[in-house]
C-alpha cells in the first residue's frame, strides 16, 4: 500500500513524536526534582512534565487501539 494510503497509526513518525514527548516529560521531572533551586517555578515544570506524559501515554494508547480494532475487524470480517 502506498504510504499516503496508510493508516495514521502505522505512521512511525507520529509514534516518534510521541516518544520524544514522553522522553523530555522524564527529562523535565528529573531536572525539576533534582535541581529545583535553578528555576523560578519547579512546580510549573513538573505540571507541564506530567501533562506532556499523559499525552504522550494517551496518545500511544489510541493508536494501539485503533491498531486492534483495525485487526479485529480484518480478522472476523466475512468472506464475500
Amino acid at each position: 500500500m502506498p504510504p499516503h494510503h496508510r493508516h495514521p497509526a502505522t505512521r512511525p513518525g507520529l509514534l516518534v513524536l510521541a516518544l520524544a514527548l514522553f522522553a523530555g516529560g522524564l527529562i523535565l521531572i528529573y531536572n525539576a526534582t533534582t535541581h529545583p533551586w535553578r528555576y523560578d517555578s519547579p512546580e510549573l515544570m513538573l505540571a507541564g512534565a506530567y501533562s506532556g506524559l499523559a499525552l504522550a501515554v494517551l496518545f500511544v494508547a489510541l493508536h494501539a487501539l485503533a491498531w486492534v480494532l483495525r485487526e479485529h475487524h480484518r480478522w472476523t470480517r466475512k468472506p464475500d
